[in-house]
């Protein structure tokens, strides 16, 4: 299932062949649907996101609104664009498609809004997890560590003691 969705923007077009197979239950596991992870633990309302965790000894508490998110999530590319106001975003991707309910493993990234330990700057992250329930998404971040551009790999980012969690709930924009 793969939509877009901005603020300022009207109703994007849904193509119903993929909502329906993204609204599908899931048959079987491949295992990705368990973790024990921290995400889910955070509640956002409508339209709005929320970011805690601790980074380098200092407590992160981030809350506003979403401003856009891409969702895609079918087949064997999957992810979650997402920026917010106050200025910030988060970026994750996963293997395979997951379903509402189910738990899968991501890496990603996140930009912090101002004011918070590394506020403006980005943080890539190895390791993670996400849930899907309905418009919500909650997610933790783990392995972090500023993110480099570089020209020729390896460009390994300086580490980032700590983890993240959050949660962001899009307007609901199907039938």
């Amino acid at each position: 299932m793969s939509h877009t969705r901005s603020a300022d923007s009207p109703h994007r077009t849904w193509f119903l062949a993929l909502f329906l197979l993204g609204a599908l239950p899931s048959c079987g596991s491949d295992g990705s649907d368990s973790g024990g992870s921290a995400a889910g633990s955070l509640a956002c309302n409508e339209g709005e996101f929320e970011l805690r965790g601790t980074l380098d000894g200092h407590a992160v508490s981030a809350a506003g609104t979403v401003q856009n998110h891409l969702w895609e999530n079918f087949g064997s590319t999957n992810k979650l664009d997402a920026s917010f106001d106050p200025p910030s975003a988060i970026h994750a991707q996963w293997p395979q498609s997951v379903f509402d309910g189910q738990t899968t493993e991501i890496t990603g990234s996140v930009t912090l809004p101002a004011g918070t330990p590394h506020g403006g700057e980005t943080l890539d992250a190895s390791g993670g997890h996400l849930v899907i329930n309905g418009d919500t998404v909650n997610f933790d971040y783990s392995g972090l560590s500023l993110s480099v551009m570089c020209v020729t790999a390896p460009c390994p980012g300086t580490p980032v003691s700590g983890s993240l969690e959050g949660c962001l709930h899009w307007q609901h924009i199907g039938p």
